[in-house]
């Protein structure tokens, strides 16, 4: 039986340590979030109520993505109370800057919607001033689906567009196979 000394088995650990515990298996650290803040959408033929529910779902929508640390609605509102700003008709990238930088967030998320319900929502970098996305849709029926198109564009906001496929057969009715095992 061959015999390891000491120091062989030091440098073994150790370079076993660095490979396994340091590198964590070769996996690049999660990127950093971005800290955003989410002005009420303004309301356009609809009312200030209703804009701020939507921007209230459109907010909660980007919470449970995980993809940015958003600031509460409620902090915002007394950081912004706090140094005398107003937030209606802050739409404008250049006030939605200004107050980025009175919240310290390095992305602020600013739009409006409107009857027949056109939402236009801009992603703006603080430090640059400049619009960095822009995320539009348009909408005809009632307002709860629009809710279903909030979740959509906090998806795309967030990197995580969600795709839909649709399935036709010709002749109609066919059965649909996916790996081997019938899907309808």
């Amino acid at each position: 039986m061959q015999k390891i000394s000491i120091s062989a088995l030091k440098i073994l650990f150790f370079s076993l340590l660095s490979f396994l515990g340091f590198e964590s298996f070769g996996q690049q650290p999660p990127p950093a979030k971005f800290h955003i803040a989410i002005l009420n959408l303004e309301g356009r033929g609809i009312s200030e109520s209703e804009a701020a529910t939507l921007s209230d779902q459109l907010r909660g929508q980007l919470v449970n993505l995980n993809a940015f640390i958003v600031l509460d609605r409620g902090k915002m509102e007394d950081i912004l109370k706090e140094q005398g700003f107003q937030q209606s008709g802050c739409t404008v990238t250049e006030c939605a800057v200004r107050v980025g930088r009175v919240l310290n967030v390095q992305k602020i998320v600013a739009g409006s919607i409107g009857k027949t319900y056109a939402i236009n929502i801009s992603m703006i970098d603080v430090e640059s001033s400049r619009i960095e996305r822009s995320f539009n849709r348009n909408y005809q029926g009632e307002i709860d689906g629009l809710l279903e198109i909030l979740q959509d564009i906090a998806r795309e906001m967030a990197g995580r567009k969600l795709y839909k496929l649709a399935i036709s057969s010709s002749p109609k009715g066919a059965e649909v196979m996916s790996n081997n095992k019938s899907i309808g």
